[in-house]
């Protein structure tokens, strides 16, 4: 997923995504900023490895901040938080499939994780303009 991620940062896609989020949550704020980044790049993690979401996500997390006009720091830990949730799917990591014929779970048993994943991401929320400046 490196040139693809590469791709999107050359072509101009992860400016016009960023600046897509910019004008959809900028004016509430950086915060609103971070955690439209964080739930995205949540959201694709369900659907490749939290690795690859990170890498294709990185991108638009720069763009983005630099449409805001503030560090990179707090978007990059926002997406790499966003992308680090991928319990919700259990194709979304590679221990999830190794357990689920197993262990006898089916699909909506991994929604029983979603109150991890939205309490950690409140956190996420707190924490980082707390220790990471914008």
């Amino acid at each position: 997923m490196i040139p693809p991620a590469t791709a999107m940062a050359n072509t101009g896609a992860a400016a016009l995504i960023g600046d897509q989020i910019v004008s959809a949550l900028g004016p509430a704020g950086p915060v609103a900023v971070l955690a439209g980044l964080s739930i995205a790049s949540a959201t694709v993690t369900q659907l490749i490895s939290n690795t690859s979401s990170a890498l294709v996500m990185m991108p638009i997390g720069l763009a983005t901040a630099g449409e805001l006009g503030v560090s990179p720091l707090p978007t990059m830990l926002g997406v790499a938080m966003g992308a680090s949730a991928s319990f919700l799917a259990p194709f979304a990591n590679g221990v999830s499939p190794m357990v689920y014929g197993p262990g006898g779970y089916r699909f909506g048993d991994f929604w029983k994780l979603a109150i991890v994943v939205i309490a950690r991401a409140l956190v996420t929320l707190v924490v980082i303009p707390l220790y990471w400046k914008f």
